[in-house]
């Protein structure tokens, strides 16, 4: 049998391309290509399912980037880190996690403040406010004073839906006393990844030194916002008599973090 004649193959991935039979508001639908059209008359296609179960997340979640590169790479469906931390949590597993007991046992024994940052939404592209919600819960438990500093999504989310999914703390707040918002703000300024330090810099000094605007309530905040049409922009606010917290450790690692304790972060008054 000869050999087949080898010839290039080429992984093309259009980024937001997609497929329904709803051509009202379809862009490509609507859109000329002339390219396109040509490659789905002359060779076979197929239609991938790029949501929920079939890629490795929760029914009804949506995919993202992250997890269709993953799945296209592996060729096989991947169990993603959303339901891999929702099954930990199930499991109780966070209350056996040595580190976060090790972290807990030093703020209490040293009187010092926990606080946790990070997304706060229902959005689960790139974190889930049930998560978030489970380790303030586990470090109330551990007798230590938690302070929050939500980042409001504005992206993965409906708009103006955050003050309906900061429901999900009530009964946190209700329950433990030790429990407090410390600050809120848009993800436009806690995750920008522009290097526009101008937005690093405002997210900073609000949850290190309680520099930004100051709120009654975090509702009555971001119902201000939302009137002037604010959403991820959400400008940095934080809690009436929050002052410099000082030195503090980030049990929720990201953009934000990890340049705050970067050894040559010149950038900011520390």
């Amino acid at each position: 049998m000869a050999n087949p004649k080898k010839t290039p193959l080429v992984l093309c991935i259009l980024d937001g391309w997609g497929h329904t039979k709803t051509t009202q508001h379809n862009a490509i639908f609507a859109a000329k290509t002339p390219t396109w059209d040509r490659w789905t008359k002359t060779y076979p296609e197929i239609l991938l399912d790029a949501s929920g179960p079939s890629v490795g997340l929760p029914q009804n979640q949506m995919g993202n980037s992250e997890v269709g590169h993953t799945t296209l790479g592996t060729g096989r469906v991947v169990l993603q880190d959303l339901p891999r931390i929702h099954a930990a949590i199930q499991r109780n597993e966070l209350e056996d996690n040595t580190s976060l007991k090790a972290c807990f046992k030093k703020l209490k024994d040293t009187n010092k403040t926990c606080h946790i940052m990070g997304l706060f939404s229902e959005g689960g592209v790139h974190s889930h406010q049930e998560h978030y919600v489970a380790l303030a819960t586990l470090a109330a438990k551990a007798g230590i004073s938690v302070k929050l500093h939500l980042f409001l999504d504005g992206r993965d989310t409906p708009p103006k839906s955050a003050v309906a999914e900061m429901k999900a703390l009530d009964g946190l707040l209700k329950k433990y006393s030790n429990v407090s918002i410390a600050s809120i703000m848009g993800r436009f300024y806690a995750m920008d990844r522009d290097k526009r330090w101008d937005r690093t810099d405002a997210a900073y000094h609000a949850m290190v030194c309680g520099d930004a605007l100051h709120f009654d309530t975090p509702q009555k905040t971001i119902e201000a916002c939302y009137k002037d049409d604010k959403q991820m922009n959400l400008s940095p606010s934080c809690c009436h008599g929050l002052r410099r917290h000082g030195r503090w450790r980030c049990l929720h690692h990201g953009e934000l973090s990890g340049r705050s304790r970067a050894p040559n972060l010149a950038r900011f008054h520390r």
